[in-house]
């Protein structure tokens, strides 16, 4: 499981204009944290198919390795 919405750690960290290239919605340290990666409305012998999550950090936007590691750490650890 990977949606954008939720796991996506090229996007904002945060509001304002110290944050990088704003592209995408601000996904804090928490909103990750918080995602539940198996949807309440599945069964449970859906659910037992679903075997983790992924979190996305496209390159794109990211100019240096630096840039990289402000985006992906610490939300990666959530």
């Amino acid at each position: 499981m990977c949606p954008e919405q939720q796991v996506y750690l090229d996007f904002r960290q945060a509001e304002g204009e110290q944050e990088p290239v704003p592209i995408g919605w601000v996904r804090t340290m928490e909103d990750i944290y918080r995602f539940e990666p198996v949807p309440p409305e599945l069964t449970p012998e859906e659910a037992r198919h679903v075997l983790g999550a992924q979190a996305n950090s496209w390159s794109e936007v990211m100019d240096s390795q630096d840039r990289r590691d402000y985006q992906t750490f610490p939300r990666l650890a959530a």
